[in-house]
């Protein structure tokens, strides 16, 4: 959009617009819940195979008229953990962490601060068979029948500590926990062959955290729900559809979990103080798809300790961690603003770049722009023009941004 002839610009425009159409299609809200019939995802993951050729096809074209570079980001290497006793220990200059052998994490801090875990990560499985509706509902009660999750064996390989798990009947996970150098938080990532029938998996943590709530990240927002339910309201969300991040404080030291995907949560208060958070990872219902959730899966998530954690400062935290290192034509340098998301504009006539003001004040704000702006329009989120100002100042685009405002922009070149 900044670089290339408007027929290239059109052209790849209209390609992207075609693989767009087909993952809308999958949006559905059955589909996208795992709650249609086995043919329906049949059919979705060859229209999403072809959505990707299409957009990898993409993607190609527009780096062969980039600049070139030889510079190549290299990620950091991982902190090999060290056995400690009964356990495995971690540490870089950010966080320090004590491992059981069965992935269990019974310290996790920030390098100079408190054991914020009582018992961290633990896999539990238990029996998942709603009254009615089986795909549709997870019923409050499947606490009550556990399912037996077994540690296979631990041992540190190409950085990480890999631990082996069997769950239920047929099922086994590979855990790889691992500390990267520089990087504030320790990551875990789940291979699992899943083949279990009506049986629900999560990840638990107990924190050693005074707080009676936990905020959860949403799209374009958070959401903050109590972990001591004193209504039938309050007690009927037992479970949160959550995105990106959940983050329990007391006021001085934290704790968040960053997930690059969607997945349920829930947090329970518990009698002697802290909290018990938890995400619900795989699923297995019989109906209306018999092999819902079956097969192989590729999980993940990190544990963040944090000291006076802003929205914001978790908002880009979580980019990090889930986005690779590369040159953005946008960028700004006000803490509290997230820049949600740049892409091409409907009529390939120049840039949308979306931005988001996440900690409840209003800012002047200016975007640094890498590439020589002709015309700034503010729009709505169907690109057409509305009130609002945009003024173009040197290298930067200028305006007003309200208190968790959410502001979109045509830019030209």
């Amino acid at each position: 959009a900044v670089r290339a002839p408007e027929p290239v610009r059109r052209s790849l425009a209209g390609d992207l617009r075609n693989a767009w159409r087909i993952v809308l299609r999958g949006q559905f809200h059955d589909v996208v819940t795992g709650t249609s019939i086995g043919a329906v995802y049949t059919d979705v993951h060859a229209e999403y195979d072809r959505a990707r050729s299409i957009a990898a096809r993409v993607s190609e074209a527009a780096a062969s008229v980039l600049p070139r570079s030889d510079l190549r980001y290299v990620p950091p290497h991982a902190v090999a953990p060290v056995r400690d006793g009964d356990g495995w220990s971690f540490a870089n200059a950010y966080v320090r962490a004590r491992v059981r052998d069965d992935g269990t994490i019974v310290e996790l801090a920030g390098f100079d601060g408190p054991n914020l875990v009582a018992l961290a990560n633990g896999l539990a499985a238990y029996a998942d068979k709603p009254k009615k509706w089986d795909a549709w509902n997870v019923d409050r009660d499947y606490l009550r029948k556990a399912v037996r999750v077994r540690p296979e064996g631990a041992a540190p390989e190409d950085g990480a500590l890999l631990v082996r798990l069997a769950v239920g009947k047929a099922s086994r996970l590979t855990m790889a926990i691992s500390l990267l150098v520089d990087e504030p938080w320790l990551r875990v990532e789940i291979a699992a062959s899943w083949n279990e029938n009506h049986v629900l998996l999560r990840a638990e943590h107990r924190l050693a955290l005074q707080a009676r709530e936990v905020r959860y990240g949403q799209q374009h927002g958070s959401l903050v729900r109590t972990a001591y339910p004193a209504t039938d309201a309050e007690r009927a969300k037992f479970e949160v559809p959550a995105q990106r991040w959940a983050h329990v404080t007391d006021g001085e030291h934290g704790l968040a979990v960053f997930t690059p995907d969607l997945y349920g949560w829930n947090a329970v208060g518990l009698a002697g103080g802290g909290i018990r958070l938890g995400t619900s990872l795989l699923r297995a219902p019989r109906w209306p798809d018999p092999l819902a959730d079956r097969g192989e899966a590729r999980l993940a998530y990190a544990f963040v300790p944090t000291s006076g954690a802003t929205i914001a400062a978790l908002e880009h935290a979580w980019v990090t961690y889930t986005c690779e290192e590369r040159v953005r034509l946008f960028t700004c340098e006000e803490p509290s603003v997230l820049i949600v998301a740049t892409y091409p504009s409907e009529d390939a006539g120049g840039v949308i770049v979306r931005v988001r003001e996440c900690d409840g004040e209003r800012r002047r704000v200016a975007l640094r722009c890498g590439g020589r702006m002709r015309e700034a329009i503010a729009v709505d989120a169907v690109e057409r023009p509305i009130a609002g100002d945009a003024a173009i100042v040197e290298e930067d685009l200028v305006f007003e941004l309200g208190p968790f405002a959410l502001r979109s922009f045509l830019v030209r070149f």
